[in-house]
């Protein structure tokens, strides 16, 4: 009786130390199995995002007839402006990026060396600094001039908002 107590004490703990080293083998992989299997949208990853300032109003509960309404409008019409530039000025690098990134996925798939993956983080990382080092500052002035309009609780909507807006799916 004990040994048969002992042997499912034994074949349960190897069972648990499998499944860990299971769990650890995988987790590590999560992130590679996330761009897997998503469309890859450089323009989404380096930052462009432009505001439905109807939506960002209607989020915020500030009524189209507020003076706050006004200043965030032209706000973020100007923001919107200047994101269009840059969307503009890297539109071709951004086309590019995205067909060698799926060509990149798609081998792969069909291969299992973890070196490609290192590769194309090194090659989404190397084109998109460029184009988020324009970005950054215009969000940054965005919501410093956000912060002097909106009150603290408007403001923790406004900072979700975009936080939910830049991890929104593309399609």
């Amino acid at each position: 009786m004990k040994k048969l107590i002992a042997g499912i004490i034994l074949l349960l703990s190897l069972q648990a130390q499998g499944q860990r080293m299971s769990n650890q083998y995988y987790s590590g992989n999560h992130q590679a199995n996330s761009l897997m299997y998503t469309r890859y949208n450089a323009e989404r990853e380096a930052g462009i995002l432009r505001y439905d300032i109807e939506e960002v109003l209607k989020k915020l509960k500030i009524k189209p007839t507020d003076t706050k309404a006004e200043k965030i409008t032209s706000l973020l019409k100007s923001y919107d402006a200047k994101i269009e530039n840059i969307q503009l000025m890297y539109r071709a690098t951004f086309t590019e990026m995205d067909l060698v990134v799926e060509a990149k996925k798609t081998e792969m798939r069909s291969s299992n060396n973890p070196d490609l993956y290192q590769d194309l983080q090194e090659y989404i990382s190397k084109n998109l600094k460029p184009v988020q080092a324009q970005v950054t500052p215009h969000v940054l002035k965005l919501n410093e001039e956000m912060q002097t309009i909106l009150t603290a609780k408007q403001l923790q909507k406004w900072l979700k908002l975009q936080k939910k807006l830049a991890q929104k799916s593309p399609e």
